[in-house]
């Protein structure tokens, strides 16, 4: 399939930007949820940095080799200590919503935010090792010290940087195929301008349409610039109007315009963060346990009037 490699997968020098604390991020989470009603994290990831007026430089810098950006690091921390705090929750995937006691706030106590989830925290370490925590050990850091919930992403690149370009040929394929595509081919032909392969998306049970894909394993700070998803799109011309790049790195902000261009068919960008997501999704080397616990919230139908 023609696996793009960076020229280096060694790690860019460390770059000191200044990006808020965990901590600065729950307040504007919160407003911004209880204004809205609800958001998506990609909403989230916007308005927050917007609200904020953090620069491009602040929300792109990466944490440590990757994936996620520092910024995207931090505010996960946020969304998690409002969601052990009882002041926000996700109740579906990649949707996040204030609880009814969290919409109810007229503002938020950050240090009583943080004293809530530290007991949560020492309470749920004590269950797990019924050894009694001491208070030295669960001094507030910069850094908190409860478990990294997308941690797994981290671990998931890694492993999919060291596999071998028949294998990662081979997951692309299969992934595409959990997704919906038919037919799926893998070109291993140079010079076809970019394209790794082939397949058909049917949609509506009734209609198929042709599309091809281009898989470019990167390190994570090795972006895809936009000449990328030119020459990508121009390959495409007379043969379909459908192309789908992924890759485990990210794109840059030219990229992401090139690729929604007006006038041009638009290229469906995949990155490393949401590669991993769909292989969480579709169970490819990635498995998940959780329990469901049902209970009635009498208040918030009442918060509704």
């Amino acid at each position: 399939m023609g696996i793009q490699w960076a020229q280096s997968i060694h790690p860019p020098p460390v770059i000191m930007v200044d990006v808020p604390s965990y901590d600065e991020f729950m307040e504007p989470t919160w407003r911004i949820l209880k204004k809205k009603g609800s958001a998506t994290l990609d909403e989230l990831t916007v308005i927050v940095a917007e609200d904020m007026g953090l620069s491009q430089e602040q929300t792109t810098v990466l944490h440590n080799e990757g994936p996620r950006t520092e910024y995207d690091y931090r505010m996960a921390w946020a969304r998690t200590y409002l969601k052990q705090s009882g002041i926000s929750e996700n109740p579906s995937r990649g949707l996040w919503v204030n609880t009814t006691k969290g919409n109810q706030m007229d503002k938020i106590d950050i240090d009583q935010i943080k004293s809530v989830v530290n007991e949560y925290q020492r309470n749920k370490r004590a269950a797990k090792t019924r050894v009694e925590i001491t208070e030295e050990e669960n001094t507030d850091l910069a850094t908190p010290e409860i478990d990294d919930p997308d941690s797994w992403m981290d671990i998931l690149i890694k492993h999919l940087l060291e596999v071998s370009p028949t294998g990662f040929e081979k997951l692309c394929e299969r992934l595409l195929r959990q997704v919906g595509f038919e037919e799926v081919v893998v070109t291993k032909r140079s010079g076809d301008g970019g394209i790794d392969g082939t397949g058909k998306l049917r949609t509506m049970d009734l209609f198929t349409t042709p599309v091809a894909f281009q898989s470019k394993r990167y390190a994570p700070h090795n972006k895809i610039g936009s000449p990328v998803v030119r020459e990508f799109r121009g390959a495409l011309d007379g043969r379909t109007q459908m192309g789908v790049i992924i890759t485990t790195s990210s794109y840059s902000r030219d990229a992401v315009k090139e690729a929604e261009r007006d006038g041009a068919f638009q290229i469906n960008l995949i990155n490393g963060i949401e590669l991993c997501e769909l292989l969480k999704q579709y169970r490819l080397g990635v498995s998940t346990e959780s329990s469901e616990i049902v209970s009635i919230e009498p208040e918030f139908f009442k918060s509704l009037e």
